[in-house]
């Protein structure tokens, strides 16, 4: 049933198991967009709005939704999990390397979710367990390196998977691998060499994936002889290299220099966003630069299969269209980020299920975690339910300067992209 009582339609019977699983209500089969449903509360997290480092939230298919705290610039991270029946687990700190914290999800199977950090690939199950995937070769304890993972987890009843670039010390450049995530085995096979195999200097600038092409996508440079080249890679959902495009004018791109993930339509067009805010679209047939007008742009979504710019325009949440031939539409004033905000000029009501009892709390002067706006982030907003999403609401701060904590709820809200 809904929450007014309606009878949902048995199509969207299973999209509104999570909605339920976050409000800790009946089942609901939409939200009005910008409405938020009833938030559940985290648990303290550091610093202070509007600075925090939050990485949207994704949900498992139970159900299970996890919060990712943290940035690619610093190694400090906080993995959260929301169980579908309550309860928070909470300390997930499971990374590799000193200078690069959590990249973003990377996926999500029936009870558990997968982050890339650093140079490690994390498990983290609904039970609240995170540990590294392939931290070492199993055969010969050689240390492994992930430097990229394709943001999509194919999740099939005969095996769940991952396409990765994966390298020990020991080698000149990173071999892509398909990895088995099964529980019992967690391998990574099907090794692929690195083309051309006369390559060196290997540095990923920014990755992405599409579940719904089946594919996945790497920037890279690399130097071939004296040439330096800088290429857009697709790669199928076994890791077989299947097209290679080359990058005009590429600039200057730092190392994951790409904010969020690339993304991609229907279509088979790509878009990425670099640190300096250029605008990168390619196909398989090319690639060019487009520089934003009108709006200073914070990250690409995908919602629908359709590309989305986001950012803000005139001081308040927008977004442009990106259509299939690459035409970058005029900024829009995005409703669903605005009204979160009208939302948040108001007490909220929390639901505290994270030891039980299970009671409610109030968020006196709720605010946005991470600036500028709701659901303006480099991180495209994640299918929940039914025209719905998820956001990170922040509460009161304990403490001060680098020493504060603030309380955080996660609410399922409704979304359009007009």
């Amino acid at each position: 049933m809904t929450l007014d009582g309606r009878r949902r339609p048995a199509t969207t019977a299973l999209l509104g198991v999570t909605l339920a699983a976050l409000a800790g209500t009946s089942c609901a089969d939409s939200l009005g967009e910008g409405t938020l449903g009833t938030p559940r509360a985290l648990g303290y997290v550091l610093g202070a709005p509007p600075n925090m480092q939050v990485i949207a939230p994704i949900s498992d298919r139970s159900g299970n939704v996890y919060v990712l705290a943290g940035s690619r610039k610093s190694p400090e991270i906080a993995g959260f999990v929301m169980g579908r029946g309550g309860g928070v687990t909470a300390g997930c700190d499971v990374r590799k390397g000193d200078r690069v914290g959590p990249i973003g999800w990377v996926g999500f199977a029936q009870d558990r979710a997968f982050y890339w950090s650093g140079s490690a690939l994390v498990q983290l199950r609904s039970s609240g367990d995170c540990r590294r995937i392939l931290d070492r070769d199993p055969l010969t304890n050689t240390e492994l390196f992930f430097r990229a993972v394709i943001p999509w987890v194919a999740d099939r009843p005969s095996k769940t998977t991952a396409v990765a670039l994966l390298q020990s010390a020991s080698d000149p450049n990173p071999l892509t691998v398909l990895l088995d995530l099964d529980q019992d085995r967690q391998v990574a096979i099907s090794p692929r060499a690195f083309e051309p195999t006369s390559a060196r200097n290997v540095v990923v600038h920014g990755v992405g994936g599409s579940a719904r092409l089946r594919e996945g996508y790497v920037i890279a440079s690399f130097q071939d002889g004296e040439e330096t080249r800088v290429e857009a890679r697709f790669y199928d959902d076994e890791g077989a290299l299947v097209s290679r495009v080359g990058i005009p004018d590429p600039g200057v791109i730092p190392p994951l220099g790409f904010v969020g993930f690339l993304q991609a339509n229907d279509a088979g067009l790509v878009a990425g966003l670099t640190e300096d805010k250029r605008l990168l679209l390619f196909d398989r047939a090319g690639a060019r630069w487009v520089q934003p007008r009108g709006l200073d742009p914070v990250g690409v979504h995908v919602w629908k299969g359709q590309l989305w710019l986001v950012g803000v325009a005139q001081n308040q949440p927008a977004v442009a269209s990106i259509d299939d031939r690459g035409a970058l539409g005029g900024p829009i004033a995005w409703n669903s980020s605005s009204g979160i905000l009208g939302a948040l000029g108001a007490p909220l009501e929390v639901t505290d299920d994270r030891t039980p009892p299970r009671r409610t709390t109030r968020f006196d002067r709720p605010q946005v975690p991470t600036a500028p706006f709701p659901l303006v982030t480099p991180h495209s907003s994640h299918p929940y339910a039914v025209d719905a999403t998820l956001t990170v609401i922040a509460g009161p701060t304990i403490g001060e300067g680098a020493g504060a904590f603030t309380l955080l709820a996660v609410a399922p809200v409704g979304v359009a992209y007009p």
